[in-house]
């Protein structure tokens, strides 16, 4: 399988998921006391309601976060080939580094094995400055066992590498359906992504027996619950997260810590130095010197009630139809963009030439202009998508491109189905039901139609986020259909 798509989108999805982390980070801290603070809509309120920690798998993952390796930096590069169909191997060299990042995780991956013998999974309740190990551990192992199923395959140990991608698809999505707030859905879900690509990898294999594909086929999740849990997960994200703003001093060292990994990704990073730029008005509002000196810079219970709107409005896209989303959000959070950009250039004008963190004398010759900004910190919140209490900003948009690559992994183990039982591609998706390989023909969510299909240029297609059928072509610089390719016959 190849998911053409264009560098932007990349980027953009990387920055989306990415966000989950940093903002986790901002709220992960003590929380301010709020005078007469709204009471949680129903809508949004999530109850948590334990498991016993004796049926919960995430508390094997914990055990297995305190014996992982977590890998080099180009270990992460190398072993992209694992889920890069046609992807040639990694050098002779490269591969035994690998190898003995593999066997140095060896324990771990026993002790995260072991959680598939638990009836079920849940993110643990913690208190939000808790540290939750398990998060980097479901990361770093899952990489290590894609590698290790591929290492499978290429011994020929086809069912070894079945079951052991089927293992991981079941334990991301024990970590998409576990009660999980977005820092844990997001990444899980990216990472079903990377094992439906290892399968599809796993399935262009040119002597993969028959049963074999079957078996990954019947591996997949059902399709139609990813807008069910998106909005639990959101309803979480709100209840343990959006609904508690931290107090402006914890706030702002958070956000330093965030800048500064920005600054030293972007040292490197095109894409990061220009967020950062963009983000500049932020890092001159959260500045400690200025806050130090505004009696109230931030309203945080407007920031509760922006938080209600968007939450709800993020809900109300993810189920509707994509030609029917509703963009107020994004409009008033231009709005209000723009409002804050016209109140602070006087601000921004004494400081454009000043470094971070601001000194004491050139935060002393900005506090006129700063105080006079009403509520710096919290429209600072509401303009920009990582500042908000969540990663809330795009996550509908990539429950559409989760839902459309299962659909797309399932379409295209089918099709290979067909033809190593036909000896050729059938003429068109629903010959899949006819044959009831499928029960059904796999939606486009992008289109709310049947993906597309061409069987002489052997590829399935989205329309992608314009909704434009650019026929399974990836001209369209902007946004282009969104490109599966079949595996070339056995």
């Amino acid at each position: 399988m190849v998911f053409i798509k264009t560098g932007h989108m990349g980027l953009r999805s990387t920055i989306i998921i990415l966000c989950a982390g940093l903002a986790i980070a901002v709220c992960n801290a003590a929380s301010s006391s709020t005078k007469d603070k709204p009471e949680i809509p129903a809508d949004l309120r999530f109850d948590f309601k334990p498991i016993p920690s004796d049926e919960n798998a995430i508390v094997v993952w914990r055990r297995a976060a305190e014996l992982q390796v977590p890998p080099e930096d180009a270990c992460w590069l190398l072993m992209k080939y694992c889920w890069t169909p046609n992807a040639p191997l990694p050098s002779e060299n490269d591969l035994t580094r690998l190898q003995d990042w593999l066997k140095r995780n060896r324990a771990a991956l026993d002790v995260f094995e072991s959680s598939l013998k638990k009836p079920k999974a849940q993110w643990f309740e913690l208190d939000r400055r808790a540290k939750q190990p398990e998060e980097m551990a479901l990361w770093n192992l899952m990489h290590t066992r894609l590698f290790e199923a591929e290492q499978m395959a290429e011994q020929k140990k086809f069912d070894q590498a079945v079951a052991s991608l089927a293992g991981s698809l079941k334990l991301v999505q024990w970590a998409i359906e576990g009660d999980p707030a977005l820092i844990h859905y997001l990444p899980a879900e990216r990472l079903r992504q990377l094992v439906q690509s290892a399968m599809l990898r796993l399935a262009g294999r040119k002597d993969i027996p028959l049963q074999s594909l079957k078996q990954l086929l019947s591996s997949l999740p059902a399709g139609d619950h990813d807008a069910a849990l998106y909005c639990k997960a959101v309803d979480l994200q709100f209840s343990r997260y959006a609904y508690y703003p931290v107090d402006a001093n914890t706030l702002s060292e958070r956000w330093m810590k965030v800048y500064k990994g920005w600054s030293e990704i972007a040292a490197t990073n095109a894409a990061y130095k220009e967020v950062m730029e963009g983000s500049r008005l932020e890092r001159i509002l959260l500045d400690p010197s200025l806050i130090s000196q505004h009696p109230n810079p931030w309203n945080q219970n407007e920031t509760i009630e922006a938080n209600i709107f968007h939450f709800r409005i993020a809900i109300t896209n993810v189920l509707s139809p994509w030609d029917r989303q509703d963009r107020l959000a994004e409009r008033m959070r231009m709005r209000v963009a723009k409002g804050l950009i016209v109140d602070a250039e006087p601000l921004t004008d004494l400081l454009k030439d000043e470094p971070f963190p601001l000194s004491q004398q050139a935060a002393k010759k900005a506090r006129t202009a700063y105080l006079a900004i009403e509520n710096p910190i919290g429209r600072a919140i509401e303009s920009h998508p990582i500042l908000s209490e969540s990663p809330l900003d795009g996550s509908e948009m990539l429950v559409f491109m989760f839902r459309a690559e299962l659909n797309a992994t399932r379409a295209v183990l089918a099709l290979l189905i067909f033809e190593k039982q036909k000896g050729v591609l059938p003429e068109k998706l629903s010959d899949l039901v006819g044959e009831r390989i499928l029960d059904q023909i796999p939606i486009d969510p992008f289109a709310d139609t049947p993906l597309h299909y061409d069987r002489n240029r052997r590829i399935v297609w989205s329309v992608g986020l314009d909704g434009y059928n650019d026929n399974g072509t990836t001209d369209n610089q902007g946004y282009p259909d969104l490109v599966w390719k079949i595996p070339p016959k056995n």
